[in-house]
């Protein structure tokens, strides 16, 4: 595996490992997450990736949609991550509540963002100029 690959892997294993502070972090937002917000934030954050990463595709330039992946599959590694770890921390703890999946709603977010814009990045480059 590549450098690339172990930074991605590393990313999602400090997110699992770090599941517990995220459910804390989350439970004491104010005003309390509700489960209504969690929609809101899987489609936002679908948005946002496209938006960003999107940009960054347009541009003249392919470099900068190469760094635009390089930069947010990490972090969309370790937001994912981290909502599964929080998702099971919660299930453990029997804390079960909409703060519980706020991460992993944000994460499956991005994370489908990303494919959006890879998809798109694929479509480009099969057009002929």
């Amino acid at each position: 595996m590549s450098t690339w690959h172990w930074i991605v892997v590393a990313s999602g294993i400090l997110g699992l490992v770090g599941g517990y502070g995220t459910l804390e972090s989350v439970a004491a937002a104010e005003p309390p997450i509700r489960w209504w917000d969690l929609p809101f934030s899987f489609f936002a954050s679908v948005f946002g990736m496209v938006m960003v990463v999107g940009f960054q595709l347009l541009r003249r330039d392919e470099k900068y949609g190469r760094w635009a992946f390089r930069f947010m599959i990490p972090i969309t590694s370790w937001t994912a991550a981290s909502g599964i770890g929080a998702a099971l921390v919660a299930q453990y703890t029997g804390r079960n509540g909409p703060a519980a999946w706020l991460f992993l709603s944000v994460g499956l977010g991005m994370a489908l963002g990303l494919w959006v814009c890879w998809r798109i990045k694929h479509r480009r480059s099969n057009v002929a100029p």
